[in-house]
């Protein structure tokens, strides 16, 4: 097998990091109230964390992917500190993939897996009285080509195979915990595609 591997550790000091925040409103449509949002200066920023990789392939046409990533920030505003909330949580991907050594066929299947982000890790006063922090979840995702002719190809896939509900936390900072609208942020559940590409 041919093995490839990486890992990166890093940490960044910022002044004046630009931010997005949410300045006012509640995610309710007009004429109730809505988000309004705006782009500040934080004063500094410390974000470290590390990412890690691990690529496999073989002969036989098989090959395997692994990947990780984390960080952690924190914001100092005005001498005080507390954590950067844009920060994702973990985060770890692994997919297993066939490509027909003829280059005729292949898939893939492609595990996603995302931690619940940390209520320690959200400032107080991000939310009132508190935060929306969705579950962890895992999906799976699978995909695949038919090279039918040299100048045709098929190609489908099955998304969220299990059907898991879930949302990423990045779509809802800010949402508080009391929020009416909360599942207007989830992502679809088990969803399917097909297309069909022919090169003239």
């Amino acid at each position: 097998a041919n093995i490839s591997t990486s890992a990166t550790a890093f940490i960044a000091y910022y002044e004046d990091f630009i931010e997005q925040v949410t300045v006012s409103g509640t995610f309710l449509p007009p004429p109730a109230a809505p988000t309004v949002f705006q782009f500040i200066n934080l004063g500094e920023v410390e974000v470290s964390g590390y990412e890690a990789k691990l690529d496999a392939r073989w002969d036989s046409g098989f090959s395997l992917t692994v990947a990780a990533s984390t960080a952690r920030g924190d914001q100092v505003n005005l001498g005080v500190k507390s954590p950067l909330p844009s920060i994702e949580p973990f985060k770890f991907v692994g997919g297993v993939r066939y490509d027909d050594p003829e280059g005729m066929f292949g898939g893939q299947a492609i595990m996603t897996y995302s931690g619940q982000k940390d209520s320690d890790r959200i400032p107080a006063t991000l939310c009132a009285p508190s935060c929306f922090t969705p579950d962890g979840f895992t999906i799976l995702d699978l995909t695949a080509y038919w090279n039918i002719t040299d100048d045709a190809t098929l190609r489908v896939g099955v998304f969220n195979v299990f059907d898991e509900k879930y949302t990423w936390w990045g779509d809802v900072r800010g949402v508080a915990s009391t929020s009416a609208v909360v599942d207007a942020y989830t992502q679809p559940g088990r969803n399917a595609s097909a297309s069909f590409v022919y090169r003239f």
